[in-house]
């Protein structure tokens, strides 16, 4: 698209710029940007955030909303439930093996 003209000028005129661009070029900037420390290898020694750009990282998980409080004897009633359930099943399933199981010629 070279034949493509700026908004206001004839040749020679300025590209066109949008906000983005500035994080594009901050981009371009971090990933040609050589390490500065190296272990005994000779590979690159990484640190924490340190090629992150401003916006490209989520808030702080502290600054998520609050949990709601819980009263232990809910909690409490809930795993005994949950519990139950399990030895429940596993009763049922050893039962259904034991009817289940077909006696062989010579047993």
């Amino acid at each position: 698209m070279a034949g493509i003209e700026a908004a206001g000028g004839g040749k020679g005129a300025s590209e066109w710029t949008f906000g983005s661009d500035d994080g594009w070029r901050n981009a371009q900037a971090v990933s040609q940007s050589a390490p500065t420390s190296f272990t005994s290898a000779g590979l690159p020694r990484r640190r924490r955030g340190e090629q992150l750009l401003p916006g490209s990282a989520p808030p702080p998980s502290g600054a998520a909303r609050p949990r709601p409080s819980r009263d232990a004897h809910d909690v409490r009633g809930r795993l005994s439930s949950f519990q139950q359930g399990i030895q429940r099943g596993r009763h049922r399933t050893a039962q259904g093996a034991e009817k289940n199981h077909e006696t062989l010629e010579g047993e």
